[in-house]
């Protein structure tokens, strides 16, 4: 199990914009990914994301982690029962994925518009 020191550090190299966008999604999202402090399939979707974010998002992307511990309420409110979950809450219309984000089909799901 990792340390909150750990955790800190990729929530916060989430919530940097990436410098040198590379591909095609020309749209800012904002994405909510709940997690589980600690958890490894936890930390491997912060990774996953901070890697999509990077690779695919051209405007960037504004992510927020809620610790499902820490803030159970917001879970309860989005229906999260599973973790990791990623909600896509825009652009619209709104999406949610459950997993680790290893799946790159899933994925491209969840970011597409319709």
């Amino acid at each position: 199990m990792l340390g909150q020191t750990k955790v800190s550090r990729l929530i916060f190299q989430l919530s940097m914009s990436p410098s040198q966008p590379h591909n095609h999604l020309a749209q800012k999202y904002i994405l909510h990914l709940y997690v589980a402090n600690g958890n490894p399939q936890s930390l491997l979707a912060i990774r996953r994301v901070h890697s999509l974010c990077e690779e695919h998002l051209v405007e960037g992307c504004e992510i927020k982690l809620v610790d499902i511990y820490q803030q159970p309420d917001l879970a309860e409110q989005e229906k999260v029962f599973a973790i990791p979950t990623l909600i896509k809450k825009a652009p619209l219309p709104e999406k949610k994925l459950i997993g680790d984000l290893s799946d790159l089909e899933k994925v491209g799901i969840l970011l597409k518009n319709n």
